[in-house]
């Protein structure tokens, strides 16, 4: 089992170190953003996706040994956690503290990978709204009505705006 329990401490300690990548790249895509370097944020996005891909298989290997832990313990494989094992190593202080250690870095790191994508999610979503209106405003027909009246109440012929651009519609 200790074998086992070190192939785990050695595997998070990688996804810890993949989610750290992210979240640089994250704040990374912010700058960009902000920047509107639509070459650059397409970059980006695919080495995020490379990261990313990379942390699943991580988290496969890392599924398989939960199983065979599981196996080992005659534990329930999904009710299983890392808050579990680390009750479950009483006599395996160092590996304990190891876990609770990059348990909480996970942690964190992932909620600071969340609010990060969150921002670039507003970000993208303001400059696409600026993208919208500025659209709206190049293809939208500017109309008003004359309401004027000539001599003895007659209304004067109703004039209609052309577009705001000088452009054939």
């Amino acid at each position: 089992m200790p074998g086992l329990i070190y192939d785990l401490i050695d595997i998070l300690e990688k996804e810890s170190e993949y989610y750290s990548e992210l979240l640089t790249k994250s704040k990374e895509k912010t700058r960009i953003i902000i920047e509107n370097d639509v070459d650059k944020i397409s970059e980006v996005t695919n080495e995020e996706q490379m990261m990313a891909s990379k942390v699943m298989r991580l988290e496969k290997q890392r599924e398989c040994i939960i199983s065979d832990i599981c196996l080992v313990l005659n534990a329930n494989k999904k009710n299983f956690t890392i808050t579990k094992l680390i009750e479950k190593l009483d006599n395996s202080e160092n590996e304990q503290k190891r876990l609770i250690e990059i348990k909480r870095e996970i942690i964190h790191k992932v909620n600071d990978l969340k609010k990060s994508n969150e921002k670039n999610k507003l970000l993208v979503a303001q400059a696409l709204g600026l993208v919208n209106f500025t659209l709206n405003a190049i293809n939208s027909k500017r109309e008003w009505v004359n309401n004027d009246y000539k001599y003895g109440g007659k209304l004067i012929d109703n004039e209609r705006g052309n577009s705001f651009f000088d452009a054939k519609q």
